[in-house]
């Protein structure tokens, strides 16, 4: 009977409440400090700096430093450890929490105030802590922004006044608040002379990690929309709209054949039914982090973004094995300078002939990427320099794990710079010739121009164009600039890419000589310097369409 008692009295000692003790060491802490200032260099006071740290989730950290009167600031906090639980003996009367390495983790300081918004978007604050430089690996985190215990850490910000964002005039019939939709962004499209652009389409999506399409619309005769959106994610706590979570608001202008200029940039905005307010520390960050106060859509303040259009390249194109076997079926993106939201520009997937297209895509330098049973497969890069048509011929070595790209035609540009002459058809030569077999007076060029001013200091050029393919039609695009005496451009125009007619702009019939002739238009008050200068660019595509016998076939692409 005593064995018994014996073993439930040590099964008692073994559940009871042990004491645990055992305190961080007393190591060195962190230090990040700094000022903060105004773009001219003068410190600011009142400016509002956060600290959110984390390893996944982040939260705040401790309460926000508000700036004094010298601008400065200054967080010092003992770093985050490795902890265990360790039982001492005899091992059923206590416990010891001991303390391991210094966690590595991230650590980001922002920069508020009220009316202002931070010159990086306070990128400079996005720090790691570490508890040495071997704790770090350079390819991932940089060695000049890691905090180390012992060793204070310089962040400077500059802050920069809001531009008024929200629409100055009073609310109108298209932009009266709808209850669902009290989200409203509101401005005008133009091409790159400012001249209004109709039938430009709006579209909105909204949320974090998943974004959905919020909300949409079209530009008007004037080049002018307003769009209502609401979120895409929407709190069950609080009522609506003031119970919308922060969470990004991308706004994106798109029109067949055009891409906008900035690449969408200034749509990268974010929305919320208020702004955020101070949180206490260890609670999680909002999922979405605006990158500033002005850049976020409040509901019923409609906000306002102006986008410009300029026209865009069209690239098609084969994709085939190293045998020359087209490869169908195969979805592929284009790697490169993308809009805010997308990791890709576009992507497509190849017919049974291999064949592609791909329309609107912006002037800049691209690659083409797939996967291959989860082998990342990525071409070289290629400059699509110029509105126009591009033909692409891919060759994808499986056993080799390459894809090779090369253009088998593209858009020529041919350009001339000659004295800015008003009122007078004034002669030039500005020629492209096209190489074929068997035609070798096959020619495109502009002839002549004519340069005159109109309305309240407009000034418009009138270009004449002659081409000497018969039974072709190429498509074609001019540019102007206005030089001034020193060669540096100070204005510029560019041609549609359509006709008065809908169609795309080509050149070309039966006749053994064709002309043609296209204005381009610089805006009202354009400022013409004496001296100045006129650079014609003539920038010829690929085939539109051709005889075929008896009758004109258009080329699929």
């Amino acid at each position: 009977m005593s064995k018994y008692w014996i073993l439930g009295l040590a099964m008692l000692l073994a559940i009871a409440p042990h004491s645990v003790s055992g305190e961080p060491p007393a190591a060195e802490t962190f230090v990040v400090e700094g000022t903060v200032t105004d773009e001219s260099g003068k410190p600011m006071q009142g400016v509002v700096i956060t600290h959110v740290g984390g390893t996944g989730t982040l939260v705040y950290r401790g309460k926000p430093i508000t700036t004094g009167p010298d601008g400065r600031y200054r967080f010092q906090y003992p770093p985050e450890r490795f902890r265990r639980l360790k039982r001492n003996w005899p091992w059923f009367w206590s416990q010891r929490l001991e303390y391991g390495g210094i966690i590595l983790q991230v650590a980001r300081f922002y920069a508020d105030k009220e009316g202002y918004h931070e010159k990086n978007a306070s990128r400079r604050g996005d720090l790691v802590e570490a508890g040495s430089m071997s704790d770090i690996d350079p390819k991932w985190h940089d060695p000049n922004r890691t905090i180390l215990p012992g060793k204070p850490h310089h962040v400077d910000f500059v802050m920069v006044r809001n531009e008024d964002t929200s629409s100055t005039q009073p609310l109108t019939a298209s932009t009266a608040l709808n209850p669902k939709r009290p989200f409203v962004i509101e401005g005008k499209v133009t091409d790159a002379t400012g001249k209004p652009m109709e039938g430009v389409a709006i579209d909105v999506n909204a949320g974090w990690c998943t974004l959905m399409p919020t909300g949409s619309t079209k530009t008007g005769p004037d080049g002018k929309y307003a769009v209502h959106f609401r979120p895409g994610r929407v709190s069950t706590e609080g009522e609506f709209p003031a119970n919308v979570q922060m969470q990004a608001a991308i706004v994106h202008a798109s029109r067949d054949g055009y891409y906008e200029k900035d690449l969408c940039r200034g749509g990268n905005l974010s929305m919320a039914g208020k702004l955020p307010a101070y949180k206490p520390a260890n609670q999680i960050v909002e999922p979405h982090k605006p990158a500033s106060d002005s850049t976020v859509v409040l509901p019923g303040k409609p906000y306002r973004l102006d986008f410009a259009m300029v026209p865009a390249a069209r690239v098609g194109g084969r994709i085939v094995d190293r045998n020359g076997k087209p490869i169908a079926g195969l979805r592929f993106d284009m790697e490169g300078p993308t809009y805010p939201g997308g990791s890709v520009l576009a992507g497509a997937t190849t017919e049974k002939d291999g064949f592609f297209i791909l329309t609107s895509v912006p002037c800049k330098t691209y690659a083409i990427g797939f996967s291959d049973k989860g082998h990342k497969i990525r071409s070289n890069e290629m400059a699509f320099s110029h509105p126009g048509k591009y033909m692409l011929e891919l060759v994808h070595d499986r056993h080799a794990g390459t894809l090779t790209g090369r253009f088998s035609s593209q858009p020529a540009e041919e350009q001339t710079t000659v004295p800015l002459q008003l009122n007078q058809q004034v002669p030039v030569q500005v020629e492209h010739r096209i190489s074929s077999p068997g035609y070798p007076d096959r020619m495109i060029s502009i002839t002549d121009y004519k340069a005159e001013r109109f309305g309240d200091g407009g000034l418009r050029i009138h270009v004449d164009l002659t081409s000497t393919a018969r039974g072709v039609q190429y498509e074609y695009f001019v540019k102007a600039g206005i030089l001034d005496q020193n060669g540096k451009i100070i204005r510029e125009a560019a041609s549609d890419l359509l006709n008065q007619y809908g169609g795309v702009r080509s050149i070309g019939s039966d006749d053994p000589v064709t002309k043609d002739s296209i204005d381009l238009n610089f805006p009202a008050g354009s400022q013409i310097p004496d001296q100045a200068k006129l650079r014609l660019n003539l920038i010829v595509g690929g085939v539109y369409a051709a005889r075929d016998g008896s009758a004109w076939y258009t080329y699929k692409y």
